[in-house]
């Protein structure tokens, strides 16, 4: 017996929900052992994503067992959605048990543009030591920038608020390795792409 329902022939119980459980087993000489059990629950369904040029690859954590990713509400095979048109984007997951999570925002992929031209952005010195000057004229409201080696490793991300206009702020990597790091920024709907010389 379960909880002290009824007692029932049989060696398995199915389809419990998470709780605590005591379960009563009662042989033909009328003798009973009792024994307590928890069910647990798994951890909460959670999708995540990220943008990288046109490529949104989505990450899962919690629910059970293995996962399916829907991207605008149409299943896909794997987690990395590759060479995708300018646009906004829903990711969601499911698991193994039908259970589904979605991103609480879109992913927007947006134009490429040159921040030279985009926002009047100026690098100076470049090349340098590491640490650079970033100046912009017409600066977006939020800004995002982020550096990549040669190898495609982003090795420093910052998140700034210049809300328009001049903005000025500064760029340190002095103590990463000489050579020539991708500068990669974006306002959120648009991103530009800048080379970075590092040199003693």
């Amino acid at each position: 017996t379960l909880n002290g329902q009824t007692f029932v022939q049989g060696t398995t119980i199915s389809n419990l929900a998470s709780g605590t459980y005591s379960v009563t087993i009662l042989d033909s000489a009328g003798n009973e052992s009792t024994s307590g059990f928890t069910v647990g629950s798994p951890a909460p369904l959670a999708v995540s994503a990220v943008l990288n040029g046109n490529t949104i690859t989505a990450t899962a954590t919690g629910g059970t067992g293995s996962y399916v990713f829907l991207l605008n509400g149409i299943p896909v095979i794997g987690n990395v959605f590759s060479n995708l048109p300018l646009g906004t984007y829903s990711i969601q997951v499911m698991d193994a048990n039908g259970c589904t999570a979605a991103m609480n925002a879109s992913v927007v992929i947006s134009s490429a543009v040159e921040p030279s031209e985009e926002w009047g952005m100026t690098i100076s010195p470049n090349p340098g030591a590491g640490l650079f000057v970033l100046t912009m004229s017409r600066a977006p409201e939020t800004l995002r920038a982020e550096v990549f080696d040669a190898s495609g490793r982003m090795v420093r991300s910052l998140d700034f608020t210049p809300g328009g206009g001049t903005f000025t702020t500064s760029l340190d990597i002095q103590e990463l390795p000489n050579g020539t790091y991708i500068l990669r920024l974006t306002d959120g709907k648009r991103w530009g792409a800048a080379r970075l010389g590092k040199a003693e």
